[in-house]
This record gives structure tokens, C-alpha cells and sequence, in this order.
């Protein structure tokens, strides 16, 4: 809903050729158990009907702001300069809030008032925004997320966080690099300041074949490596730096064997599995053994276990 009352929260929808998908995440917005949103999508140079089907919401105090396709670290600073409430939602167009996303972040920042950004779970779900599983950030109510952001992404992706502008723009703004400028963003806060999670999921995260994260393990792998050694160089104490490093490799593997596994190359899938298991056997120790056993077990044993797992969310 929307309020006449003074703005808390400014909902940044960032797209790109997603009109197919826009109707789901305006209406998620629009459905917030929070008042006092201001609204706006930046589309990020969009080709399809986006520019029509946001204009569609414009009398339900939805504002339309095109730009030059540059990428959506980019788009979502466009977000920011063109909005003004001191809280901040970032999402994706081709997600949805739940209907307490905002309020259950609100919340947890006013109770928590020494922290700069708030996450929380996600549902994973399929293009008709059917949760298919749950994916994890961290617990934590409060504190410093630092190193445990250097070996993964705890924060999951901007759908699922609530950030205060001031401390994102004491952090440089959102990051524009081509990919993991999400986590990128997260980085750069958590050395500037604490960090809290809500423990339940409030976003829908879609799986479709669009999703421009790299579709390839390897340029995944790559860039998760270059990333971590960029921010790992100024982490102290220093004698940490090797430990964290082995960590985040691991980290990186198993996320390209994940990768490996959806485009079907399940013998690189092993090897990355089997890389991320020496590398660092106890963080995510059974998301790791999963993978392990979904490369190793026959095909169809695999299959029925996965289907269990999808019939537990339907």
C-alpha cells in the first residue's frame, strides 16, 4: 500500500526487458503491509513493452525513470538519485516481496538501530514464482559480517535487503561492475558498519533462462576469485587473509558445480564438488555433500530426490 504520510521506505524496481515479469514485482510492491512507499522503476534500456506496463501503474503512485541500457549496478544508483526516504528496498523485476518484506526490515532496523542493512532468506522459485527451495542468508540478528561475506555472499541478492541510504552512500553507492556488484555492495557496507538478518524468507527469487547471472561455472568462478582478492587485501588482522582465501575458493567451487549441474556438465560438476569438499570441508558441509551425491547418484535416484524436495513447497 501507499501513504500520504511522510516516506520511510523508497522501493527501487530495476529492469531490463522484463514487461513479462514487471506485473508480478509492482504488484508485490503494491501489496506491502507497510505504508509510506515511494515507488519507482528504472528501466534500465529496455527494448520489450517495459516503458507501457509501468506506465500502467503511474495513478498508483508508481514513477517511470528509462535510462541507457549500462547495467544493473548502475540502474539501481539511478534508483537512489532519483529518491529521497532514508530506508532503501532494492528488487529485481523478475522477483516479488513478500507481502511483510518492508515491515519485518523496518522492524528489524528499528530494533537494531547500530546497523546499516538488514537481510533475509529467499524462496527460489520457478518462472510462475512456484517456490522450488529455500535459499539461505545468514542468522545473525546483528553484528560484523565482514569475513563471512569475503568467504560467500550471505546477503543473497538485493531483492531480499533493506538498506539505510546514509550507509550505503558512506559505502561509495551500489557497485557497477559487470557481475556480483550486489555482493560487491554488501562488502564495501560491512566494513563501514554492522549488519542483521532476518531469519525467514521475504523475497520470491525467479529462476529463468533471462537471469543475467553467468550461466557459465567458469566465468562465475573467475569472478568470484577476482572479487574476493580485490576486497581480502585490506582485511585485518592479515595472517587471516590465507585461511579466508582457501574458504572463499571453496565457496566459489561449489557454486560453479551448482552452476555446472543447471547447464548439464555434470563431470565438471564433480570436479568443482570435489574441489570445494578439500578445500573447505565443514562451511556448508551438507549443501556440499548434496552436490557431491547429486553428481555421483544415477540420474534417476537424483531426479526422485528432487522431486520430494519440490513437492514439499507446492
Amino acid at each position: 500500500m501507499t501513504s500520504h504520510g511522510p516516506l520511510t521506505v523508497s522501493a527501487v524496481v530495476t529492469t531490463y526487458n522484463y514487461a513479462r515479469f514487471l506485473p508480478d514485482a509492482l504488484d508485490s510492491v503494491l501489496a506491502q503491509s507497510h505504508a509510506n512507499l515511494e515507488i519507482v522503476v528504472v528501466d534500465d534500456g529496455s527494448t520489450d513493452d517495459t516503458a507501457a506496463v509501468a506506465r500502467a501503474y503511474a495513478n498508483r503512485g508508481v514513477r517511470y525513470v528509462p535510462r541507457p541500457h549500462a547495467g544493473a549496478g548502475q540502474a539501481r544508483n539511478t534508483g537512489l538519485e532519483v529518491t529521497s526516504a532514508p530506508l532503501v528496498a532494492f528488487l529485481d523485476a523478475d522477483d516479488a516481496w513478500l507481502p511483510d518484506r518492508v515491515e519485518a526490515g523496518v522492524a528489524h532496523l528499528a530494533r537494531h538501530p547500530e546497523i546499516a542493512l538488514v537481510g533475509a532468506h529467499a524462496y527460489a522459485t520457478d518462472v510462475r514464482l512456484r517456490p522450488t527451495a529455500v535459499v539461505p542468508a545468514a542468522t545473525r540478528e546483528t553484528g560484523d559480517m565482514l569475513e563471512a561475506l569475503l568467504v560467500d555472499n550471505v546477503v543473497l541478492n538485493p531483492s531480499s535487503v533493506l538498506v539505510r541510504r546514509a550507509a550505503l552512500e558512506a559505502a561509495g553507492g551500489f557497485s557497477e561492475i559487470p557481475f556480483g556488484e550486489d555482493w560487491d555492495t554488501w562488502i564495501e557496507v560491512a566494513k563501514r558498519f554492522p549488519i542483521g538478518f532476518v531469519d525467514r524468507p521475504l523475497a520470491l527469487v525467479r529462476r529463468h533462462s533471462g537471469s543475467v547471472t553467468p550461466r557459465r561455472a567458469r566465468d562465475r568462478l573467475d569472478a568470484n576469485r577476482e572479487l574476493v582478492a580485490r576486497h581480502l587485501r585490506d582485511f585485518e588482522p592479515a595472517w587471516k587473509r590465507p585461511i579466508i582465501r582457501q574458504r572463499a575458493a571453496s565457496m566459489a567451487y561449489f557454486h560453479a558445480g551448482v552452476g555446472s549441474v543447471k547447464t548439464g556438465e555434470r563431470r565438471l560438476a564433480g570436479r568443482y564438488a570435489l574441489s570445494a569438499v578439500a578445500l573447505d570441508p565443514v562451511t556448508l558441509a551438507r549443501r556440499k555433500a548434496k552436490l557431491l551425491a547429486r553428481v555421483v547418484l544415477p540420474d534417476s535416484l537424483s531426479d526422485a530426490v528432487r522431486k520430494r524436495k519440490r513437492d514439499a513447497y507446492a
